[in-house]
């Protein structure tokens, strides 16, 4: 007599009860939430909507949430468990009776997408021939993203505040440091090719579901990318940090000027206190530097480095952060 697993029937209970509580999760109260849906460009359709749920519920609400489980294709108890090959034929049935929901690039979105691939077409010549022409296409992306969630200019406290803590803002003054720097090191600018090539992966995805051809071709290569948007994001403030430190080294080879490093770090500290990915970055790296710090089987030097680096980094968090009174 074959007996049921009942370790892979008490981990569907478990997934079931979690997306239960998915399910009841007042996400429409959640203003943090909202503000991580508004800050998505190009905005997500209804389709995609759950796709951006789940993993919100994932980093804020319960770590150990599946985001790849789906009810639909969950086993029946009352009929045989299938093989791998079976589920395989059920979710590809399941997928295909799913009809995507066709939605148009808005115009503003379009421009942007435009000015995203002017820029990647044109960097590798203007990062040689420093002549930097093709950061105007660029801070016109950012610019139009700005326009498109927030309008023209409003003279109110709300709007400044969302202006000040959006990340196309933070692109734009990148854009304006790589600028200022002249930088003879590409890593300034690799968070910014990061950003665009993001954004031209989510929109060929997009446009591919509306029955485009030639995004439908493009989308195979590209969909990864889209896809891991959440990782990519993350990935790119740690980036910024590391590029931070990377500056300080080529500021002693001459590569850069002292102005620049310090105009970079500067930026650093004021994405710490409105950027949420710049901000759990930064701790995170900080959690990663005491814990080489308290670890006896350490370098010394690198114990002393990271002792170093965390005492200047609490002094530059502590002049930015406001006194108490």
């Amino acid at each position: 007599m074959k007996f049921p697993n009942v370790r892979k029937l008490l981990a569907e209970k478990i997934n079931e009860r979690k997306y239960d509580s998915f399910l009841k999760y007042d996400f429409d109260n959640d203003e943090k939430f909202l503000e991580y849906v508004h800050s998505i460009d190009p905005n997500p359709g209804v389709s995609d909507m759950i796709k951006y749920m789940k993993q919100y519920y994932k980093d804020n609400v319960d770590e150990h949430f599946d985001v790849n489980y789906d009810p639909d294709l969950k086993d029946d108890n009352n009929q045989p468990t299938p093989n791998e090959d079976s589920k395989e034929e059920i979710k590809e049935e399941h997928t295909t009776n799913v009809k995507p929901v066709k939605r148009r690039l808005p115009w503003a979105t379009k421009f942007q997408l435009m000015f995203f691939i002017l820029f990647l077409t044109a960097f590798p010549i203007g990062f040689l021939t420093k002549l930097y022409y093709h950061l105007i296409p660029l801070c016109l992306s950012f610019i139009i993203a700005l326009l498109k969630k927030y309008g023209f200019i409003k003279f109110n406290k709300d709007y400044w505040f969302n202006i000040v803590t959006d990340d196309h803002l933070h692109n734009l003054i990148e854009v304006l440091i790589a600028a200022f720097t002249f930088s003879g090191t590409i890593s300034i600018w690799l968070p910014l090719l990061l950003c665009s090539i993001l954004f031209v992966a989510e929109c060929t995805s997009l446009i591919a579901r509306n029955g485009s051809v030639l995004a439908k071709i493009v989308n195979r290569y590209t969909a990864i990318i889209a896809s891991n948007r959440e990782a990519l994001l993350k990935f790119k403030a740690e980036l910024d940090i590391y590029i931070g430190f990377y500056l300080i080294v080529t500021l002693v080879i001459g590569w850069v000027s002292f102005g620049g490093v310090l105009l970079y770090w500067q930026s650093l500290q004021f994405k710490y206190l409105v950027a949420r990915n710049s901000k759990k970055a930064f701790d995170e790296l900080g959690k990663w530097m005491d814990e080489v710090i308290k670890n006896d089987n350490s370098l010394w030097i690198a114990r002393i480095l990271f002792k170093g680096l965390r005492k200047i980094g609490k002094f530059m968090v502590n002049l930015i952060l406001p006194k108490k009174k």
